[in-house]
């Protein structure tokens, strides 16, 4: 992963092949040899708080062996005047 890399530092960022596919990870410490990285999205952790107004919520039918109902909620982050 670190080939043709000379000076590796904590806190450098890499691109990765990961379980889940393309993925960064971030190199949070070095010891001699031992590098960690930590695999997690950069938001990991974060709290987010997102500002959405709802612009309409439906019902939709769905039929299957059993009738079951669905609501979609449809929310943008986009301001109306």
């Amino acid at each position: 992963m670190f080939e043709g890399i000379d000076n590796i530092e904590v806190g450098m960022q890499f691109h990765a092949d990961v379980s889940s596919g393309p993925g960064v990870v971030t190199v949070v410490s070095i010891e001699g040899d031992d590098i960690t990285i930590d695999g997690n999205h950069p938001l990991a952790g974060v709290a987010l708080n997102f500002d959405v107004e709802v612009i309409d919520v439906r019902l939709q039918l769905k039929k299957k062996p059993v009738m079951v109902y669905y609501w979609v909620l449809v929310v943008t982050t986009e301001s109306y005047g």
